[in-house]
C-alpha cells in the first residue's frame, strides 16, 4: 500500500507541475524503474565471480545508449562502447575475470560500435583486447593511487547506461530526415526474422570518431536542419546478477532508474568519456538551468540550478536526486547457516567533487583522493540494533517521536571509495578489496548471540536469534550538505501549489547501494544468495 501510495503522489503532483515553466521536465528518479539513464550500483569478477547484465529498450523507437563501466575505488572508467537498441531489443552480456583484470564479454546479436568488440580479433592501440577492462585513466598522467595502478582495480566497481539519443522517426519532431539516412539507420539495426540485425559493421562509418571520412555521421545527416539523433525519450529498463558458480549463490539486482535527464541528444562516439551522468540538460529552455525533482513524502520539491554554471549544476541536479541523510539495511550473521552480510554503498556523482590529490573535496564530500592508504574517506555515524531492540552499550530509553533517532553514533566509521563494500562478517562476501570494514566495538556487537529462546512448549519454535539486526549509516557532518545557493527551490505539496524555498540544503550524500547475504544449508550441499535495496531517509532545510 506506501508503495501504491508513493507512486500516486508522484503522478499526481507531477502532472500538476507539468503546468509551470521549468519544472516539467526535471531530472529525478523514476519509481517505475524505467528512464533515460540506468545506475547499477556494483559489478565483480573478483574470485571467479561474474556479473550479468540485460538491457531493455521498453519503447518502439531505435536508440543510442552509452554502456559505460567504472572501476569502484575512484571512478575511474575502465570501458565504454556504444549500444544500439531497436524497439524491443535486449542485450545481454558479462563481467569476468582475466588472468590481470577483468572484460566483458557477449554472444547478443544486438549492434555496438565498434562492431567487432566482443570478436576478441582485434587490440587497440596499446595491444590489450578491445573488450578489456584498462587502466588507462588510473596510470601515467592520470594516476591517482601508485599503489592502486594494476588492472586488478578494474575487477570490481559499478556502472552507467545512457540513452543519449533516439535514430529521428519523424514521430515527435517531425522533421523529414532527407534521402532516407534514418530509415537507412534503424534498417541496420533491426532484427530480422532470424534475430540479426542486418548490418552493424555499417554503423562504424557513421560513428563521429577522429579521422572517420564519412560524411554522413552522427548525430547529423549533413544537411542543414536536418538530424539524424534527436533527444533521448526513456524508457530504458534493465538488471543484474552476481554469480559465484563455485558457491552456487545468485544475487540479481535493478539499476536505479532516472528519468527527464536531458531533452538535447547527447550523442559521443565509444570511447569518449562524454557524456556523464552528471551532464544533466533538462531545462526546457535556454533560460533554464538543469532542474531536479525529489518526491517525498510530503510532496515534491524542485530546484533549478543556475544556468550560467552548467558543469556544476548539472552535477548537483543529478546529486540532488539521490541525496540521502541515512540508509537503513538489515544484516545476518547466523553461525548455523554459515550466513554472511555485504553492503554495498556506492557513490555515482562522486568523481565529478572529488580529484586526485591532498585536501579537501568539494561539499558533500570531505576529502579528495590523496594516496592508497588515506584515499577519500567521508566519515558515518551508525545506530545499530539486534532483532530484540538491543544496542551497543548502555542506553536509557526516552519517549521520541517517529522517526526514532538511531541508538548509538560510533566515531571512527568511514566510507571511503566511490563503490564501497561493508562487510558485517569477519569476511567479504563478494571478496571486495573495496572494504570498509567495521571498526572493531561495531563488529564484535554484530557478530555477538543476542538473545535467547522463550518459555514457550516448544523451544524450537522460538529459536535463540543469533548475530542479526539492523543498522542506519547516516550522513550527517557538517560537510555533508549540497547547498543550493543562488539556485532556486520550491516545495509543492501534494493537492497544493510550489512555494519559494529560500537557501534549501540537501543534507547527506547521493548515495544508492544494497545489501547481500548467503545461507548455507547445514548437511546439505547447497547455498544461497539474498539482496535487498537500502531504504533511505531525506532531510531538505528548511
Amino acid at each position: 500500500m506506501a508503495n501504491f501510495k508513493q507512486k500516486t503522489m508522484f503522478a499526481a503532483v507531477a502532472a500538476g507541475l507539468a503546468s509551470a515553466a521549468g519544472t516539467a521536465e526535471a531530472v529525478h528518479i523514476n519509481p517505475d524503474g524505467l528512464g533515460q539513464v540506468l545506475v547499477f550500483p556494483y559489478y565483480t569478477a573478483r574470485n571467479g565471480q561474474a556479473t550479468l547484465i540485460s538491457i531493455i529498450n521498453t519503447q518502439g523507437n531505435t536508440k543510442v545508449v552509452k554502456v559505460r563501466f567504472l572501476e569502484g575505488k575512484n571512478s575511474r572508467e575502465v570501458l565504454d562502447f556504444n549500444l544500439f537498441l531497436s524497439p524491443a531489443d535486449v542485450w545481454t552480456g558479462a563481467i569476468v575475470e582475466t588472468t590481470a583484470g577483468a572484460r566483458v564479454i557477449s554472444n547478443d546479436n544486438s549492434c555496438v560500435t565498434p562492431s567487432d568488440l566482443f570478436a576478441e580479433t582485434r587490440v587497440d592501440g596499446a595491444g590489450n583486447a578491445l573488450n578489456a577492462f584498462k587502466n588507462y585513466q588510473y596510470t601515467g598522467a592520470f594516476a591517482d593511487a601508485g599503489n592502486f595502478a594494476s588492472l586488478d582495480r578494474t575487477r570490481e566497481g559499478y556502472f552507467e547506461v545512457i540513452e543519449m539519443a533516439v535514430v529521428d522517426d519523424d514521430l515527435v519532431d517531425g522533421n523529414a530526415i532527407g534521402a532516407g539516412t534514418a530509415q537507412t539507420v534503424t534498417g541496420f539495426i533491426k532484427h530480422n526474422s532470424a534475430g540479426v540485425p542486418a548490418n552493424c559493421a555499417a554503423l562504424n562509418s557513421f560513428d563521429n570518431f577522429a579521422g572517420n571520412p564519412a560524411t554522413t555521421r552522427f548525430p547529423n545527416t549533413g544537411i542543414t536542419g536536418a538530424n539524424l539523433l534527436v533527444p533521448p525519450r526513456g524508457g530504458l529498463a534493465g538488471r543484474a546478477s552476481i554469480i559465484n558458480a563455485a558457491l552456487g549463490a545468485n544475487y540479481s539486482f535493478n539499476p536505479t532508474a532516472f528519468d527527464a535527464w536531458s531533452v538535447v541528444q547527447k550523442y559521443t562516439e565509444s570511447g569518449n568519456l562524454s557524456p556523464s551522468i552528471t551532464e544533466v540538460d533538462s531545462g526546457t529552455a535556454a533560460l533554464i538551468g538543469p532542474t531536479s525533482n525529489v518526491f517525498t513524502s510530503a510532496g515534491i520539491v524542485t530546484t533549478v540550478w543556475p544556468v550560467a554554471a552548467p558543469v556544476t549544476s548539472g552535477r548537483d541536479a543529478m546529486s540532488a536526486t539521490i541525496m540521502r541523510n541515512s540508509l537503513i539495511n538489515e544484516f545476518i550473521l547466523d553461525t548455523s547457516t554459515a550466513s554472511q552480510t555485504d553492503w554495498v554503498v556506492t557513490f555515482p556523482t562522486k568523481r565529478a567533487y572529488v580529484s586526485a590529490g591532498t585536501g579537501a573535496a568539494i561539499a558533500p564530500f570531505a576529502n579528495n583522493f590523496a594516496n592508497a592508504t588515506a584515499t577519500a574517506c567521508d566519515p558515518y555515524g551508525v545506530g545499530v540494533f539486534n532483532r530484540e531492540e538491543q544496542v551497543p552499550g548502555s542506553i536509557t530509553p526516552v519517549p521520541n517521536p517517529s522517526p526514532l533517532p538511531p541508538g548509538v553514533t560510533v566515531a571512527g566509521s568511514q566510507l571511503c571509495y566511490e563503490a564501497n563494500v561493508v562487510p558485517f562478517g569477519a569476511a567479504s562476501l563478494l571478496f571486495s578489496t573495496n572494504a570498509n570494514p567495521l571498526i572493531a566495538s561495531l563488529q564484535s556487537f554484530v557478530n555477538a548471540a543476542t538473545s535467547t529462546p522463550g518459555s514457550l512448549t516448544t523451544p524450537s519454535i522460538r529459536s535463540t536469534q543469533g548475530p542479526n539486526g539492523y543498522m542506519f549509516m547516516n550522513f550527517n557532518s557538517a560537510t555533508q550538505v549540497l547547498a543550493t545557493g543562488a539556485a532556486t527551490t520550491t516545495r509543492t505539496p501534494l493537492g497544493g501549489a510550489p512555494a519559494a524555498v529560500a537557501g534549501a540544503v540537501y543534507n547527506g550524500l547521493p548515495v544508492i547501494g544494497m545489501m547481500l547475504h548467503n545461507y548455507q544449508n547445514s548437511g546439505v550441499t547447497s547455498r544461497y544468495g539474498g539482496l535487498v535495496e537500502h531504504k533511505y531517509t531525506r532531510s531538505i532545510t528548511p
